[in-house]
């Protein structure tokens, strides 16, 4: 897949990044206080996401994100409502590796562990 390929939709903006929702599903896996959550992403930037989960998510406010080609990603927690929690990236020491899992999110949309078990 090309990033041509794939449709983003410029969000409403009053962030310091732009924020693109993503027209298909994304799945991640957060970790937070010794117990993972399967969630999808919903939009992002390159200073945050927004997930979503499928029952409540985690009351943590530090939560590690793992994809099986962005990698691990930390990030804090900054607001939440109902099943959706909004994220903030920490300053990546590398902003290129920062940036390419970013990519990687929007070009690797399904985890297959995730879509065979669905």
């Amino acid at each position: 897949m090309t990033l041509q390929g794939m449709k983003l939709v410029q969000t409403a903006e009053r962030r310091r990044c732009l924020r693109f929702g993503l027209d298909r599903c994304t799945s991640v896996t957060a970790a937070a206080g010794g117990r993972s959550y399967d969630c999808q992403v919903i939009d992002l930037s390159l200073s945050g996401l927004k997930l979503r989960f499928a029952g409540a998510p985690p009351a943590a406010e530090r939560i590690v994100l793992r994809h099986p080609t962005a990698g691990k990603l930390a990030a804090v927690q900054v607001w939440r409502a109902g099943n959706d929690l909004g994220l903030a990236f920490g300053t990546p020491e590398r902003a290129l590796e920062h940036l390419l899992q970013c990519i990687s999110l929007i070009l690797n949309p399904e985890d297959p562990k995730i879509a065979q078990t669905a």
